[in-house]
């Protein structure tokens, strides 16, 4: 090889190496003249890191076991005298509102559940409590009539055509208290016949079983989005009072149709829900920090912000915003340094 191509080989090497070390210190001097770096907590969560959100409503649905609750025994009776010329009574016999299981004298008498049992004739134009209860019941019964307290023409309709079904021969609409037979609750079981057929009535009809009054929740409230709540038997909703007690008639009467035809009434799993449904976020689980129990944090639209965690499902988490801000359009998942959100 000649002594100018080794010359030129090693020019060429001098060269490489020289643009190496260039390129070393240059690095050395960006990292000596770079700024150190600021944790997150200072300069706030990187916009690569934000994510769009979501609002829906929510019921927070669960399936909760009711148990009936029974009421206690009691004595069927009427203010009326005769002679019994009809009465549907036997021991474990169910006798329902709205029906008239008894004649007297061959007097059609009309079962009724009210709520405030009758004491009084009520006519068209009578106003009172009573009134209003006995509407209620009617309504119930699927008669189209307002609890107005004031027993006016549908009321007056509504009761002549429940006695004219029973048997009485052109009712005027005017319920005689010599014509109702009170009873506790819509359906009653009979304990023990008193009297019967052809026996005058000189006391109790009847005595009657414990029977269901409603329904109380057995589960605990515990970790519930706090709000009015109802019970739904399909399409049919009934309110839950603080005690978790359900005891509306209409409800109570759609629950024995569908489980309780055989006693003792056993326990029934209802769906347990919101009366109103509330808005929630649906933000990444990822997002949360801080979090004690139900709160904690989410920086929302670049700003921390304090959070309740309604619930979680499928890796999305629900949350409704603690500082009645409005619901954000981004959250950031850039939140390991941030240790509050104040």
């Amino acid at each position: 090889m000649s002594s100018r191509s080794r010359n030129g080989r090693f020019a060429v090497s001098a060269i490489g190496l020289g643009a190496v070390a260039l390129v070393a210190m240059g690095a050395i001097a960006g990292l000596l003249l770079a700024p150190e770096p600021v944790e997150t907590s200072v300069t706030g969560p990187s916009e690569a890191g934000s994510l769009p959100v979501t609002t829906q409503t929510f019921t927070d649905s669960r399936q909760v076991s009711f148990t009936p609750v029974e009421g206690q025994a009691s004595t069927l009776n009427v203010t009326t005298t005769g002679r019994v010329t009809h009465f549907d009574c036997a021991t474990g016999a169910h006798l329902a509102s709205g029906s008239s299981p008894l004649t007297v004298d061959n007097r059609p008498i009309l079962a009724l559940a009210t709520s405030i049992p009758p004491w009084r004739d009520l006519t068209p134009g009578t106003r009172g409590d009573d009134v209003r209860s006995l509407q209620e019941e009617l309504a119930r019964l699927g008669q189209p009539v307002d609890p107005s307290g004031v027993y006016g023409a549908a009321t007056r309709t509504a009761v002549a055509a429940l006695l004219s079904e029973a048997g009485q021969t052109r009712p005027d609409g005017s319920l005689p208290l010599s014509q109702v037979l009170w009873l506790p609750s819509p359906d009653v079981s009979i304990a023990q016949c008193e009297v019967g057929l052809g026996d005058q009535i000189t006391g109790p009809l009847a005595t009657t079983g414990a029977g269901v009054v409603g329904v109380r929740m057995t589960a605990s409230t515990q970790g519930i989005v706090p709000g009015d709540r109802v019970a739904r038997l399909g399409d049919l909703a009934a309110s839950v009072d603080e005690s978790g007690l359900v005891s509306d008639p209409a409800f109570l009467d759609a629950l024995a149709s569908a489980w309780w035809q055989f006693t003792p009434p056993a326990p029934v799993t209802l769906e347990y829900t919101l009366t109103s449904p509330i808005e929630v976020t649906v933000v990444p689980p990822a997002a949360l920090f801080a979090l004690t129990a139900d709160r904690g944090c989410l920086v929302a639209d670049g700003h921390p912000r304090p959070v309740q965690v309604v619930a979680s499902q499928a890796g999305r988490t629900m949350v409704t915003f603690t500082d009645d801000s409005p619901s954000p359009s981004t959250v950031s998942l850039d939140t390991v340094h941030l240790a509050g959100c104040g």
